[in-house]
């Protein structure tokens, strides 16, 4: 697609278009996918999203360290309990590039960095409601500077949750590409 101003011409890739359903599948191994077209939007309205956020955070020179990526990769295959040989012999397999994984959680970070630098004065969390929760649970003072700092860090990732999608949506609009 290009975009509006000219920035860029690119486009999602037919490898990416192959790839994505194939990918979803491996990784939701354990949930049943009944409904196809549900799921063929789903993949076009993420490959989209993938590819605003990509130029996004280009535009913005946005950049994450390679140790970053492989701390976050190892962790999200830890969580769905996939190895790297399970992983490469996916890749191998459904003939997807080596660092498909790898290229998501790339620029889902980048993207979560961008939103954060964007968005980060905005971050109000009301304390009054903080220190209301934290008086039902009635802990010990050590504990409760901690669980003080969790729901802080919570309503402040609902919030950055927010201003991504809404960020996201605008950029949409940027790039002249309507919502399916």
């Amino acid at each position: 697609f290009q975009a509006e101003d000219g920035i860029r011409d690119t486009s999602v890739t037919g490898v990416q278009t192959c790839a994505l359903p194939i990918f979803v599948k491996f990784i939701n191994k354990d949930q049943a996918t009944n409904n196809t077209e549900l799921i063929k939007k789903e993949i076009i309205n993420s490959l989209i999203d993938r590819k605003i956020k990509d130029i996004e955070t280009n535009y913005y020179k946005i950049e994450v360290s390679e140790k970053e990526i492989e701390n976050n990769l190892y962790n999200y295959l830890e969580k769905i309990k996939i190895n790297n040989e399970t992983l490469n012999s996916f890749y191998n397999q459904n003939e997807i590039e080596k660092d498909y994984l790898k290229n998501i959680i790339k620029i889902d970070m980048k993207w979560s960095k961008l939103i954060r630098q964007m968005y980060e004065s905005r971050l109000n969390v009301n304390l009054t409601e903080v220190n209301r929760d934290l008086e039902k649970e009635q802990k010990n003072s050590e504990e409760d500077e901690k669980l003080k700092k969790q729901l802080i860090f919570t309503e402040q990732n609902k919030l950055l949750n927010k201003f991504s999608a809404t960020h996201l949506e605008k950029s949409k609009k940027k790039y002249l590409i309507k919502f399916l």
